[in-house]
């Protein structure tokens, strides 16, 4: 995960230095902004749901240092943190997953439950799927089947496992030629 954060804060440093020489050619600073957002943050969290639950401390911290920097430098105006923008990217797909029928992943959700009582509300009507290992923790699936929408904000787990094996589903690729 640590080669994946370094890739994306070094190409994201690069947008830095040419927001900055944007600067010194008189660009207006609202443009710079835009440019910052549509430029080095999608880079950021370009396919987030997938490699957040990876991210370990380090990483993320890395991550807030390029944002601090970047609001430093006047690009940034938001007081969002990593965590808050991949928390909601995160339920941007369980979403489009929940209410998109033809959607590549929507197979991978649990059955529906139906339950004859009234209980307390919950953000979904899926079936809580067992854990089989701690590489069930990872999936995307499990993770957000298992939350509340507060739980899902504080306990946003690892997703990469899902996405990869739904990749090699759909490409008949062994899951450990692409981890090697």
């Amino acid at each position: 995960m640590s080669k994946h954060i370094d890739t994306v804060t070094t190409s994201c440093a690069r947008t830095l230095y040419g927001l900055r020489t944007l600067r010194a050619h008189g660009l207006p600073q609202a443009s710079l902004q835009l440019i910052f957002r549509t430029t080095a943050l999608t880079k950021l969290l370009y396919a987030a749901p997938a490699w957040w639950g990876f991210a370990n401390s380090g990483d993320i911290n890395r991550l807030e240092a390029f944002l601090r920097r970047a609001g430093k430098s006047g690009y940034n105006t938001g007081d969002f943190t990593i965590a808050a923008l991949c928390e909601q990217a995160d339920e941007q797909l369980f979403r489009t997953l929940k209410y998109n029928p033809i959607h590549p992943l929507h197979p991978l959700l649990p059955s529906e439950r139906s339950a004859p009582y009234l209980t307390h509300s919950r953000v979904h009507n899926y079936e809580l799927p067992s854990k089989n290992s701690s590489t069930d923790e990872c999936n995307f699936i499990y993770g957000t089947a298992c939350c509340t929408r507060t739980a899902i904000s504080v306990l946003i787990f690892y997703r990469f496992y899902l996405c990869l094996t739904a990749v090699c589903l759909l490409f008949s690729i062994k899951t450990k030629d692409i981890l090697h």
